[in-house]
């Protein structure tokens, strides 16, 4: 066995170069069936060191917050253009869409426009997603979004292939949306 071998522990050279994690007093989860599966994602993801990484825990290293901050806050101050199509090539601004005020102007009661977008982004980087509810005012026009929090949504595909969206509220209640 050469030194290398030795120093680093690889043992026979014969053998399998990747080895599993050592579990660590209960750390390793077993997954036999779906609802194994789900019970580890609920947990959020187990690093090999048999610690549990969530959007909360991994917002507390320094790293992570910085990109989330730095991505997020870029996006938070990009324009979002409405445009009108004039014909093939010409496009202008449809200030008069129902949803320029509220992208360009109060999202919802308390966030700016900036701080919607900012929160919408941040989700999608950490979540995967983002959601939002659509507040509808007379005639059905839409006249604030209100952000959802994506751990309390869950999407699930009918099978006549419309989505739905069930979201549970903090007090445990939930409210199923259409797609």
């Amino acid at each position: 066995m050469s030194f290398l071998r030795q120093f680093f522990g690889l043992g026979d050279p014969g053998a399998s170069a990747v080895r599993p994690p050592q579990a660590m007093s209960g750390d390793l989860i077993t997954i036999t069936g779906p609802e194994d599966l789900e019970r580890a994602l609920r947990q959020g993801n187990l690093s090999n060191a048999g610690q549990s990484v969530t959007d909360e825990t991994a917002m507390r290293v320094a790293a992570v917050y910085a990109c989330v901050r730095i991505i997020s806050g870029a996006v938070a101050n990009m324009p979002i253009g409405i445009k009108r199509r004039i014909d093939d090539r010409t496009r202008e601004d449809a200030t008069d869409h129902a949803l320029w005020d509220v992208f360009h102007r109060r999202p919802n009661r308390w966030q700016k426009p900036a701080q919607f977008k900012r929160m919408m982004q941040a989700h999608v980087l950490l979540r995967g997603n983002a959601y939002s509810l659509k507040t509808r005012g007379v005639g059905g026009r839409v006249i604030g979004l209100t952000p959802l929090h994506p751990g309390r949504m869950k999407v699930r595909q009918r099978d006549d292939m419309a989505l739905e969206y069930l979201f549970t509220r903090k007090d445990g209640t939930r409210v199923l949306f259409q797609q």
